[in-house]
């Protein structure tokens, strides 16, 4: 396996108690696994070195595998990047950061800033003019930074489409919006929708990764996968148990940004 790697994944297993303590300073109840880190860094061994050379600023939700993904892409793509969030989660995203940047060069080595105001994020990008900023999973902050005229790009990561054609979801749907507030995946959800009308949302700039559809009638949606081969498509099931695991595999065998 990649030295580099397997390096990044013991740094995980030695500092497990300060990944606590950070956890424990945010006042999160965030779910965070040392086998999903494991499993998700593991999921770079065949990645396609490239070098791309850029400097990036992601603004994230908060979601620390967000943060370790966006981390790992930059590395292995030679560029450098600040990992910004929203002020969520500060405390693990920003150790993250630390011990992922510990295994890096000093050219690929990742940063961590609190959330910066309007005018110092103008400010940030006047200073570095080539900078590429993402949104990760966070539509209103996009919308917001694209009406202040900054060059900004919307990344999804975790994220999620929902739609439902009838009232009779309306308890599963709570469960899962509740799931997603939990573990900081951005679920959007839409009500009644044709199949043209998924098609047409879905190839809007602020789409998601994956897409959950939930009907009486599941065979109007028959060959929606064939039309949205870019999306991971779930049909009336709970997607959680593979979720993350199918967002990781998708974004390590591609690029986020």
């Amino acid at each position: 396996m990649n030295k580099q790697l397997e390096k990044i994944i013991e740094t995980f297993k030695k500092n497990q108690q300060a990944i606590a303590n950070a956890i424990n300073e945010d006042e999160s109840n965030f779910d965070f696994s040392i086998e999903k880190t494991e499993k998700l860094i593991r999921s770079y061994e065949g990645f396609k070195v490239s070098v791309l050379n850029l400097k990036l600023l992601a603004i994230t939700n908060g979601n620390p595998y967000s943060t370790m993904l966006l981390c790992l892409q930059s590395i292995f793509n030679k560029s450098k990047i600040t990992i910004c969030p929203n002020n969520k989660m500060n405390a693990l995203n920003k150790l993250i950061v630390k011990l992922i940047a510990q295994n890096c060069s000093l050219l690929t080595k990742p940063e961590f800033k609190n959330r910066l105001p309007a005018q110092e994020l103008a400010d940030y990008v006047a200073k570095y003019p080539k900078m590429t900023i993402m949104v990760v999973d966070d539509i209103p902050e996009y919308i917001s930074l694209v009406k202040l005229e900054l060059p900004v790009r919307y990344c999804p990561i975790f994220s999620m489409d929902l739609f439902y054609d009838n009232s009779e979801f309306d308890e599963s749907i709570a469960t899962i919006d509740r799931y997603c507030d939990k573990h900081y995946i951005n679920l959007n959800i839409y009500s009644n929708e044709s199949q043209e009308n998924i098609l047409i949302r879905e190839n809007k700039e602020v789409s998601s990764r994956a897409i959950l559809v939930l009907s009486q009638n599941i065979s109007k949606y028959d060959g929606i996968e064939q039309t949205l081969q870019n999306k991971i498509i779930y049909k009336n099931y709970n997607p959680f148990d593979q979720f993350e695991d199918d967002i990781i595999k998708q974004v390590a065998s591609t690029k986020p940004y």
